[in-house]
């Protein structure tokens, strides 16, 4: 794994595929979201939710880079941008697809925001487009992530 240098992540422009901002517009509209970033940061949150999302050179080549870019300052915060970036590293790590080069970083952004995107519209029009339901939906949800890192992070192994 290569050192991500955490102003390289922010000063980078990221996007998602057409489809994915064509998503991410109807979530912001539908949540009352007031960025394209905030619900971006949810999209990527729920892909990597998912386990094993399939993050590849033949599926990334798959998706546009078509929406408008969005600066990492305003995807990530600088606050969280270290947080983000762990996760995004982790789950790359954790399903054999570690990153070597910012680029791939890049990607696995845009690879996770176009996913999450469509997860999400799916679980929004799964809860009929209401927000409550669907926020309740989200909270009780649990991630498919590995079992043993539930049971390590409860305590009990």
């Amino acid at each position: 794994m290569m050192d991500i240098a955490i102003e390289q992540v922010l000063t980078a422009r990221y996007r998602t595929s057409a489809e994915g901002d064509r998503h991410t517009n109807i979530l912001r509209e539908g949540l009352a979201l007031s960025t394209q970033a905030a619900t971006a940061r949810l999209a990527i949150g729920r892909s990597l939710s998912v386990r094993d999302s399939k993050l590849d050179a033949g599926n990334i080549a798959s998706i546009d880079a078509k929406c408008r870019d969005v600066q990492g300052q305003t995807l990530f915060g600088v606050g969280e941008v270290a947080a983000w970036i762990g996760l995004i590293v982790t789950h790359s790590q954790l399903y054999g697809n570690p990153i070597q080069l910012f680029d791939d970083f890049r990607n696995a952004v845009r690879f996770h925001w176009h996913c999450g995107a469509h997860f999400l519209s799916i679980d929004w029009k799964e809860n009929d487009e209401n927000y409550d339901r669907f926020v309740q939906f989200l909270i009780t949800r649990r991630t498919a992530l590995p079992d043993e890192l539930y049971r390590t992070s409860s305590g009990s192994k």
